[in-house]
């Protein structure tokens, strides 16, 4: 580097020039961030990339999972669809692509929507553990679909809670049926509800038939009683003095209270 002279004043004793120091460079004079600043301006610049919502399979688990026959499929914390093997077009007669971010409670039918609630609930509360329950699953054309479902709840590596769940046809259902449509306002019933109602419904029936056959069988004891008097009052006329008309009379008698007799007879045996 060039060095400058600097001229001081003519005087006794200072006939020579005092060389000057020389100056830093500019780039020397520039500070060096620290390692902290540096990471603090890479946290500041670089964009934050948000972890994946929920389970994704990998390639050959997604393959795996894509030949199965049942529907595998997998939620967000809230329920919400983020993957289904092809089988759930048709178990349920829509597209995944369609379904994707929507709830999966919107598949179930109105008589299974307060059951299936409930099902999601618990199985929220009890990660990892799975949980199984019976649903009707709704088509677009307004089929119901009897399965079974199993669902679990797990954390990925973020932390971030999400649902796994397997739907197969329920055992023995057959073809689908016509969703029964339910009444404007009124909730839908489970089939727990509707088992409970036929089940009220058989004890009332049995408790109807008992009291008629109770009344029944009251009635037939009641009328057994004077018609064995009528009976036995004919027998003893038939032993007197009758005229051939009057026997005849007296007989008829006798053989339609004998006959009525074993209707009532019959009546009080059918009641046991």
């Amino acid at each position: 580097m060039e060095e400058r002279t600097v001229r001081e004043p003519r005087g006794p004793g200072n006939s020579s020039a005092i060389p000057a120091r020389p100056r830093p460079p500019r780039s020397a004079l520039k500070r060096e961030p620290a390692a902290d600043d540096k990471d603090s301006m890479s946290e500041r610049v670089r964009p934050t990339r948000p972890g994946p919502p929920a389970f994704v399979p990998s390639i050959g688990l997604r393959e795996v999972l894509e030949a199965s026959p049942d529907l595998v499929f997998s939620t967000d914390a809230w329920g919400r669809l983020v993957w289904a093997s092809p089988t759930f077009e048709s178990t349920t007669g829509r597209k995944v692509k369609d379904c994707v971010g929507h709830s999966v409670l919107a598949l179930v039918a109105p008589s299974s929507a307060r059951a299936a609630k409930r099902f999601f609930a618990r199985a929220r509360r009890n990660p990892p553990d799975p949980v199984d329950q019976a649903l009707d699953l709704v088509t677009p054309d307004n089929r119901t679909v009897a399965v079974d479902v199993r669902l679990r709840f797990a954390e990925n590596g973020g932390g971030e809670r999400f649902g796994v769940g397997l739907v197969r046809p329920s055992a023995g259902a057959g073809a689908s049926t016509p969703a029964a449509p339910s009444a404007a306002g009124a909730p839908a019933r489970t089939s727990v509800e509707r088992v409970s109602e036929l089940e009220k419904n058989l004890a009332e029936a049995r408790q109807v038939a008992q009291v008629k056959g109770d009344f029944l069988a009251t009635l037939s004891q009641e009328m057994r009683t004077p018609m064995s008097g009528v009976i036995s009052m004919t027998n003893l006329l038939l032993q007197g003095d009758l005229r051939g008309e009057q026997r005849s009379i007296v007989e008829l008698i006798r053989e339609s209270t004998e006959t009525l007799v074993s209707l009532i007879s019959d009546a009080l045996d059918y009641s046991k």
